[in-house]
């Protein structure tokens, strides 16, 4: 059997150099890095991408090609890389310059080392999802992605962060039934959720003025089965005492702080990655932090970088759900994402889930979601195919209609 060495140009975009080796059957048990001299400063967001990519790759052997090369001169890339495809081809490894990383100089000079020396150079074609390998006969043989399982804590660990927490699967469990009810009779109780995410609101201001918080249901409560309110006591979201209701902490959580919307989009993840078994990971509530504070020590509530709704690794790529019910204003969801989006790299695809129909999602809204490169806004109405638009079923377009 072959065995396969990498030779591969340091990228911001970590994930062009990861992917090759998770491929099945690609077989490779080295990788060199290739890098610019801005690599060899340790702050550098370069040298930070070095490491991550190593970690990531661990157990595959990661090591430095020498002496780092001008991100601007072509022959330096050439001789570099043709120094080391020769050296691992006298030690008996095949060498594979993979020339999607660097600056187009650095590509360029790579891929031009690959042709010298005869070996194959690999193409990460990240957007139609394949390999293309260019043999030295002239030979393309384009290989679809067929990827082993990636955890979305190892995606992140290729940008430097890790998952320090997850939502609760109890809290899953329990309100399983709630979210189940939701689903099945959305959008004709949009009506009924909004109710009661005011209701709980207004509870909680006679709470802090020392009156009675107690709740009681409206006609509407009866509606759709008659079972919502019963689903709610038995999950613990409500308490019922008498013809009143108050929300526990629980409950006030589920419907102000919009965690109805999370776990509304979770299950309709879930239930499709159950059907498909496209699906590597998928979390609901997820902590993120930075792995240099983890490995510091730092404490918890001190390290918190980011909290991802709804995050799912499928076909290699982690998509975000960034989850808020109720009006669609302002710009603190949009400002997030954007940062989100410049973080998690180009690979990762963001999307913004609202309970609000799409004809009420301002257009300053839709164009902002545009400017900023959010994969797509999947409002109140498409939540029958939210599963379809996040998996890649079909396009979601921030200003569809």
């Amino acid at each position: 059997m072959t065995v396969r060495a990498m030779i591969a140009l340091v990228s911001e975009q970590r994930m062009q150099n990861i992917l090759p080796c998770l491929q099945k059957g690609a077989g490779f048990a080295e990788v060199w890095l290739v890098r610019s001299r801005e690599g060899d400063n340790p702050d550098s967001h370069l040298a930070r991408a070095r490491d991550n990519t190593a970690r990531v790759l661990a157990p595959v052997a990661v090591h430095d090609a020498q002496p780092a090369v001008d991100a601007f001169a072509v022959g330096q890339v050439r001789d570099v890389v043709r120094g080391v495809a020769q050296t691992l081809a006298a030690r008996g490894l095949q060498p594979v310059v993979n020339f999607t990383g660097g600056t187009k100089c650095m590509s360029v000079g790579a891929y031009l080392a690959a042709v010298e020396v005869g070996c194959i150079a690999l193409y990460v074609d990240t957007q139609n999802e394949r390999l293309l390998w260019y043999h030295p006969d002239g030979q393309v043989i384009v290989t679809p992605f067929s990827l082993e399982r990636m955890s979305i804590d190892r995606y992140l660990r290729a940008y430097g962060m890790t998952v320090v927490r997850e939502g609760a699967a109890e809290e899953i469990r329990r309100t399983e039934a709630v979210v189940d009810h939701i689903v099945t009779y959305w959008p004709r109780n949009r009506s009924l959720i909004d109710w009661w995410v005011e209701a709980c609101r207004q509870s909680e201001e006679r709470s802090r003025r020392s009156e009675d918080p107690g709740i009681r249901p409206p006609n509407m409560a009866q509606v759709f089965n008659g079972r919502l309110v019963d689903y709610l006591v038995r999950a613990g979201l409500m308490v019922r005492r008498g013809e009143r209701l108050y929300p526990s902490p629980e409950g006030y959580q589920f419907f102000v702080r919009g965690r109805w919307l999370e776990l509304v989009a979770f299950r309709l993840l879930r239930k499709a990655a159950e059907a498909d078994g496209m699906v590597d990971e998928l979390l609901w509530d997820v902590a993120v932090a930075r792995l240099e504070d983890v490995d510091a020590g730092i404490p918890e509530q001190d390290r918190v970088l980011n909290e991802l709704d709804v995050a799912v690794v499928t076909r290699g790529k982690l998509l975000v759900l960034e989850c808020k019910s109720g009006s669609l204003r302002g710009e603190d969801a949009l400002n997030k994402l954007q940062a989100l989006q410049l973080r998690l790299g180009s690979f990762a695809q963001i999307y913004l889930v609202t309970s609000s129909p799409r004809g009420d999602i301002p257009e300053s809204v839709l164009n902002r979601a545009r400017a900023y490169r959010i994969r797509g806004l999947i409002s109140g109405d498409e939540f029958s195919s939210l599963a379809d638009l996040v998996l890649g079923r079909s396009a979601a377009v921030p200003g569809r209609s």
